[in-house]
């Protein structure tokens, strides 16, 4: 639970602190950014992939994908997650190196689990659905096409709903 109020609490102060400062340079219609990345919480580690393409100055439409490998109590989970989002980047303010953003995203959770049981075999099941959620990002730039991100978001809508991060290195490909 401290976990989910500090991920809260850094996601209000990158929202409320993008307005101030943004650069232009970062983010411009016609880039295309590739960033693995690896997810931040209580219980895991996923791992997984986002693309962006800025199709305007501030608007970034793009998809993500990533994979869950866990296992509790006596299940094995895996969860796949495939979601498309957009964003709009604040580049109207000039911040070197910087790009912030914020965004949102629609997509499905692919859940699947496995129950461990020597007496009475193994067994399956599955719970999957769709979600919802708002996030808010930033990109560092330590070279001209490569940069660390953060990304933070919260799923409101679903089976899967909670707060998170995932970080990353973006390369920007064009």
């Amino acid at each position: 639970m401290r976990l989910k109020k500090w991920l809260g609490l850094g996601l209000a102060l990158v929202i409320f602190s993008s307005v101030g400062i943004a650069g232009t340079r970062e983010f411009r219609k016609g880039m295309f950014f590739l960033t693995p990345q690896v997810g931040v919480n209580e219980w895991t580690v996923p791992f997984g992939v986002n693309a962006e393409w800025a199709v305007s100055p501030n608007i970034g439409v793009g998809g993500t994908t990533m994979l869950w490998l866990f296992g509790r109590k006596e299940y094995d989970y895996s969860v796949v997650t495939l979601f498309g989002d957009v964003s709009y980047h604040f580049t109207k303010l000039d911040a070197r190196n910087l790009d912030l953003y914020v965004g949102g995203g629609l997509g499905f959770h692919v859940v699947s689990s496995k129950k461990r049981s020597d007496f009475l075999g193994e067994s399956s099941a599955a719970a999957s659905g769709l979600f919802l959620v708002p996030f808010a990002g930033a990109r560092y730039y330590f070279s001209p096409k490569t940069a660390v991100s953060l990304r933070l978001y919260v799923d409101i809508l679903g089976d899967w709903a909670g707060a998170g991060a995932v970080l990353g290195v973006t390369f920007r490909l064009k």
